[in-house]
């Protein structure tokens, strides 16, 4: 007879027939005209045959249905959106815009991202629209209120366990736990969908994880009525929202580790996926059983909060997390009855494996041989192994007969280094890949190694070379050698001022060709050149294949490299003695500028016969006066310190430091700070966010930056030696 009654209560989300009617058409109308936005630049305004009549026949045969906020609109004033509860028709004609703008203008165009913040906009403002209506509550618990006053007494006390003083708890409280398993440590690592915040990790993601979950999905559940659903509830998507008072049935076991079930395998699922994908990095398999942990302590305290009656009983931590003197038969905890846990508990169980030979509890007797659960096994009385202890005196007892947790966990392996081999890097959208020649790459790394002991390498100056491109002779072969055995032998020792003022047989002079701006004007040189004559040719096929644009590209991005070469060259890419030696030749240059002016006048007074002897202070125009105005001249002095630019001065080894990492300071540059993700629970630490647009401008110049790097390889080539 109850089971009758509930039935009858239950509201189905569309009910027209009857007449139940939730919102007013002219909210509906209202809240639909607010969606139109001037950042989506009112393409969902009004029927797209009425703004572009010449697309009619290519958009009705790629979108067949169609809809607009003008007439969706009309059909709440009609009164055809008010008698569903969620707004389910509404939403759908929203999505259809959506769906249709996305189809006719490609995934990869602006308009579909216009499209995909227009379909959060309008869920986070029909949402927010339901939530003001119920007050947080769903329509349907608010027409039943009153049934739902009565105490709970006609549940059946074996399902609810010990418990006799049940304190009922809503949808609500259970989206509040979910929040709450939100830490601050986890930095969100939890929160996102890892396919969609990293698309370049979602096929190997995928593979690894095919059941994807994280806490975004769990509140998506939570507030769907989904973990307080009954176990025989009828398959109606929408009558398990008949209530918001949930009943203890729904949700609580014979255990404290046995209730919100649901729930407690989601966070496991979470924690195997990520230890999963993350196998091989101890920090993430570290906080992975760190949130385990601090998420199972949390369900605990909510079902001992609203079910006391289940405490001395198993806890879902004991259940889960086993740790000190709580880890029973060297079992794999994530171990589920369900099709989707078992499907990721794999890995844990292969480590245990590993173990099963070097720990005699943890042997093929005494391992469990069926897909039961711990309570059943407990209740079973499975011989062949040892249930966990509900009592204090089995948790003691059990201390003393089990391993710590520490001592089952994979060991870390061995890392061994090659040489010749090469990392296999993923880049990020904030981080691009570059390629780099062998040799320049190999000059970086040595510049590295060596740099507590080379000095700044300026044009006019005699420096060391640490080893040469041509075919190395004996003595580069011992420091090549010495190189990759020990960075810090004995067998590279710079030359000392002893071998001679013209320095030693490793010296080398740096001319005016190999500073970083003639290397600089030397590309832009071979990039005009070569534009010019793709352009001169006449076999062409394509008129616009090397036009003016594409030129003018590689030249923007060649100054910009140029002017910020010789920004950050003083404050950045030097090492200690190098950047040194930087600013006490920028002093002494600084110095000698100030003072040639003073030298210029003095050196033609003594050119001048006669100089001494005249004392007008106009005669020769070479007098004390005409010093002391000349020094004073302001204008001299600001145009022999201004013009000064780095990039003509030291070796262009510096400006392939520079090109390096430009790439990634220009993709920097372009992120835009985003204090929260999108969609997260709770606040989360800051982020870096970047536009697709942008992306592409960072593609250029990273293809420009590779060019160049090439163009140096090149460069040095044609020169004897290298520095």
């Amino acid at each position: 007879m109850n089971n009758k009654k509930r039935q009858s209560n239950r509201v189905p989300d569309t009910d027209t027939a009857k007449g139940i009617k939730y919102y007013p058409e002219e909210e509906l109308a209202a809240l639909i005209r607010s969606l139109n936005r001037d950042e989506d630049h009112h393409i969902f305004a009004q029927d797209v045959l009425l703004t572009y009549p010449y697309l009619a026949e290519s958009y009705t045969k790629v979108c067949p249905q169609r809809c607009d906020l003008a007439t969706a609109a009309a059909k709440a004033l009609d009164g055809n959106y008010s008698y569903s509860p969620s707004l389910l028709e509404l939403r759908s004609d929203l999505q259809l815009m959506v769906n249709n703008c996305v189809r006719f203008n490609g995934s990869e165009s602006p308009l579909a991202e216009t499209a995909e913040s227009f379909e959060s906009f309008f869920n986070q403002k029909l949402d927010e629209y339901i939530q003001s209506k119920t007050c947080g509550r769903r329509m349907s618990s608010l027409r039943l209120q009153q049934q739902w006053q009565q105490p709970q007494k006609q549940f059946s006390a074996s399902r609810r366990g010990p418990s006799s003083n049940h304190q009922s708890f809503t949808n609500r409280d259970v989206v509040s736990l979910v929040n709450s398993l939100v830490r601050r440590d986890d930095a969100g690592a939890f929160v996102v969908d890892v396919a969609a915040t990293y698309p370049e990790l979602r096929e190997s993601y995928n593979a690894i994880c095919p059941n994807p979950m994280n806490l975004r999905i769990a509140k998506e559940r939570a507030q769907a009525g989904y973990y307080t659903r009954t176990a025989t509830g009828v398959s109606d998507a929408h009558s398990q929202d008949t209530t918001n008072a949930i009943s203890e049935a729904a949700c609580f076991g014979p255990t404290i580790a046995d209730s919100l079930s649901s729930l407690r395998e989601d966070v496991e699922l979470i924690v195997s996926n990520c230890i999963r994908f993350n196998e091989q990095i101890e920090s993430w398999v570290n906080l992975a059983r760190s949130f385990q942990k601090f998420a199972h302590q949390r369900i605990d305290e909510f079902v001992l909060r609203h079910e006391p009656g289940l405490r001395g009983t198993q806890t879902g931590t004991e259940r889960y997390c086993p740790s000190e003197g709580n880890v029973a038969g060297g079992d794999n905890h994530l171990s589920k009855d369900t099709d989707s846990s078992d499907a990721v508990s794999e890995p844990s169980s292969l480590s245990m494996e590993e173990h099963q030979t070097q720990h005699p509890l943890a042997t093929e007797e005494n391992a469990p041989k069926h897909r039961g659960s711990w309570g059943q096994l407990a209740a079973e009385g499975n011989a062949t192994m040892e249930p966990i202890a509900t009592t204090s005196r089995g948790l003691d007892n059990n201390k003393k007969k089990t391993l710590k947790w520490a001592e089952i966990l994979p060991q870390p392996l061995l890392v061994h280094t090659c040489e010749g081999v090469r990392p296999d890097i993923k880049p990020s959208p904030l981080q691009p890949s570059l390629h780099i020649p062998d040799h320049l790459r190999r000059r970086i790394v040595v510049d590295y190694l060596l740099r507590e002991r080379i000095g700044l390498r300026l044009v006019g100056k005699r420096v060391w070379i640490p080893f040469l491109r041509d075919p190395p002779s004996p003595g580069v072969e011992a420091i090549m050698g010495s190189i990759l055995n020990d960075a810090n032998d004995a067998a590279i020792i710079r030359p000392s001022k002893d071998d001679g003022e013209n320095g030693s047989a490793d010296d080398l002079l740096i001319e005016d060709h190999m500073s970083a701006q003639a290397v600089l004007n030397a590309f832009v040189k071979s990039v005009k050149d070569f534009y010019h004559k793709q352009r001169s040719r006449s076999d062409f096929e394509n008129v616009f294949q090397y036009s003016v644009e594409d030129e003018a590209v590689y030249t923007r991005v060649l100054d910009i490299v140029g002017r910020e070469f010789n920004r950050l060259l003083p404050f950045a890419f030097l090492y200690e003695i190098e950047a040194a030696e930087l600013h006490a030749w920028s002093a002494e240059r600084a110095v000698d500028t100030i003072l040639s002016p003073l030298r210029e006048g003095k050196r033609q007074r003594l050119e001048i016969p006669g100089s001494g002897d005249n004392t007008d202070p106009h005669h020769y125009g070479s007098t004390e006066y005409e010093e002391r105005d000349e020094s004073s001249n302001s204008k001299t002095l600001e145009v022999g310190y201004s013009d000064w630019s780095p990039s003509a001065y030291v070796h262009y080894s510096y400006l392939v430091r520079f090109l390096v990492h430009f790439p990634q300071m220009a993709s920097l540059c372009c992120a835009n700070r985003s204090d929260a993700a999108k969609g997260a629970i709770t606040t989360t630490p800051t982020t870096l966010r970047i536009q697709k647009c942008l992306l592409d401008v960072i593609k250029q110049v990273t293809k420009v930056v590779e060019e160049f790097l090439v163009f140096i390889d090149g460069y040095e080539r044609r020169l004897q030696y290298t520095v």
